[in-house]
């Protein structure tokens, strides 16, 4: 069993849809092995030279419902399987250095697999694509969008980058104050709670460098109290999510990329209505975080943006809280007396 699992979600251009994707699964994806071409002298197997890449496991059209406060959308998805391999180098795939010797298969190639759930809503195909951390290779090798012997143009241009997926510092910086005001968020799919941020990466405007802060309630910590309060750039954090149906754990990206925690995510079983553990209904898990969570997450600061219930202004006075209590935080662990805080040139003090 996994201890995380990767997730993305891509677009695809207008004329592609469930039903020709389906077509494109069944297209040869395998892949000569570049050094053993030519080598008519080792005699080898077409799959002892070939990279076998391919689809299995393609499952029949099924129906995902979404639930919102003004009804109900159905959408149609399918799952499939992508397998590819990666060979090791000739330098690595041969027993003697005159490379006439040949290890065998299952000692120079490599399996690999990723699930993908290939759903249609508003009109676009999008795809989900979860599991290990290869996703790009599922993308080059396996959705025509690679070198020119992988290419195959039937696929169109996929969309990694996804505008209604993106998100911002100012959305990081929302999400962790309502976390910290312990307010539950109201969304089109009902209510998500953040009860936690265990991590946050941040890029630092004056060292132009990444940092990240780890650990229980980590927005807590003096360090990372200090980048909030001047601004810095967030562009990844650790969240412990819980709506009715789900808890999960999980870092989330600036492109809705995501790591869920395996371990400690929950979801509802309907059959005893108590908590278990997410293998097995992985596929409903991203459904529901990529078409319900992150959507109506995004819904909601947009909606208290547009309401100027979330303003620049809210933003920075968030900021100089953090500030205030980084100031807070330094003088209890150092001792610090106002007359110390006061003395500062910036307060109006000497500076010595």
């Amino acid at each position: 069993m996994r201890s995380k699992l990767y997730g993305r979600i891509w677009g695809f251009d207008s004329d592609i849809t469930l039903s020709s994707v389906q077509n494109l699964l069944a297209l040869n994806y395998q892949e000569s092995i570049g050094y053993l071409a030519g080598r008519n002298d080792l005699k080898l197997s077409v799959r002892d030279s070939t990279l076998m890449h391919h689809w299995s496991d393609t499952s029949s059209v099924k129906t995902y419902t979404t639930q919102t406060k003004h009804g109900s959308e159905k959408i149609r998805y399918f799952t499939a399987k992508g397998n590819f391999e990666t060979a090791v180098p000739s330098t690595s795939a041969f027993t003697d250095e005159e490379q006439t010797t040949l290890l065998s298969r299952e000692r120079r190639v490599y399996e690999h697999e990723s699930h993908v759930i290939f759903l249609q809503k508003a009109e676009r195909l999008y795809s989900i694509v979860y599991g290990n951390n290869a996703a790009e290779k599922v993308r080059s090798i396996l959705m025509g969008n690679g070198f020119t012997t992988r290419r195959k143009t039937a696929w169109g241009k996929i969309d990694t980058r996804l505008a209604q997926y993106s998100l911002s510092s100012d959305f990081f910086y929302w999400a962790f104050h309502k976390q910290q005001n312990n307010a539950p968020i109201s969304t089109s799919y009902g209510n998500v709670s953040i009860s936690d941020v265990e991590g946050m990466g941040r890029l630092s405007e004056r060292n132009q460098h990444n940092t990240k802060g780890t650990g229980s309630h980590c927005i807590e910590e003096i360090s990372n109290k200090s980048a909030l309060g001047i601004n810095q750039t967030i562009y990844e954090s650790d969240f412990f999510f819980s709506i009715a149906s789900i808890q999960l754990v999980l870092n989330l990206k600036a492109q809705a990329e995501c790591v869920i925690d395996v371990c400690r995510s929950l979801i509802l079983n309907p059959q005893n209505g108590q908590f278990d553990g997410i293998q097995g209904r992985e596929d409903e898990v991203f459904l529901k975080l990529y078409l319900e969570v992150i959507p109506g997450l995004l819904g909601a600061y947009n909606g208290e943006i547009s309401k100027n219930t979330w303003t620049n202004s809210q933003a920075i006075q968030a900021q100089k809280d953090w500030a205030l209590e980084v100031i807070e935080d330094l003088g209890r662990h150092h001792n610090l007396q106002i007359q110390d805080i006061t003395s500062l040139s910036y307060f109006g003090g000497s500076g010595d």
